[in-house]
């Protein structure tokens, strides 16, 4: 819409400044019996000044406005990219703790159950380590790059994430044991791995999805929203880069 605003504009600013040439190139005035004393010639002047200060400022807005387009585009892209990896992460970690020879024997040797996780390195850094990037995310989610629903998605995995690693450390052996509230237990850590793997596994497929849809509108954009535009027209929405 803008551009065919930009590109009416333009034209028929250039149909002006040709009429007012050839009007006085062929004295047309003249031909037609008028007398070119009573024309205000200082008039074509205002007119011709006012369409060049309308052409350049729809020029400047529209391009100002494609700008902020393409960094709203680019800092959403990089949220979506940085929770992304969050979720890829935490897979990744599950995978660990969800082993049962890997927990009991390269994970297990370097937790002291007696003490707070918050004094076990290794705790910490199973359930941190994922959301390095939180504090960008939440910069980039104050700037509204990242809708309120995906935010609290995001600390709704985060927690369910937390929780479960420390329930799954803390019992990493319940399955030894048979008694009936042991297997409560047991089926409470199950379900608990399931809803969180479900839900990582629904926002990994939509964010991977967004991302490559955004990429999509931004190459797009750049090749048909600039005025002049000959579509080689650099993209700068395609690679987004991180504060």
């Amino acid at each position: 819409m803008k551009k065919i605003i930009f590109q009416i504009t333009c034209i028929f600013g250039i149909f002006l400044l040709l009429v007012l040439i050839v009007i006085d190139y062929l004295n047309i005035p003249s031909m037609l019996g008028l007398r070119i004393l009573n024309i205000h010639i200082d008039l074509f002047g205002v007119v011709l000044n006012a369409v060049v200060v309308i052409s350049l400022y729809v020029i400047t807005f529209s391009v100002i406005d494609r700008r902020q387009l393409d960094k709203d585009d680019n800092a959403r892209q990089t949220a979506n990219i940085l929770i992304l990896s969050a979720y890829k992460q935490c897979k990744e970690k599950l995978g660990l703790v969800n082993d049962t020879i890997i927990l009991e024997n390269y994970i297990m040797p370097k937790i002291d159950l007696n003490k707070s996780d918050l004094d076990n390195s290794i705790m910490m850094n199973l359930k941190n380590s994922p959301f390095a990037e939180h504090e960008k995310i939440i910069d980039y989610a104050a700037t509204g790059a990242v809708d309120a629903i995906s935010l609290s998605k995001y600390y709704k995995l985060m927690e369910l994430y937390k929780t479960y690693v420390s329930i799954r450390i803390t019992f990493f052996d319940i399955y030894k044991y048979t008694g009936s509230k042991h297997k409560q237990l047991q089926n409470k850590i199950i379900n608990e791995k399931n809803n969180i793997e479900l839900l990582l596994n629904t926002e990994i497929t939509r964010l991977e999805k967004e991302i490559g849809t955004g990429a999509s509108i931004c190459g797009n954009r750049n090749k048909g929203s600039d005025p002049g535009n000959t579509g080689n027209t650099e993209n700068r929405c395609q690679s987004p880069r991180t504060k």
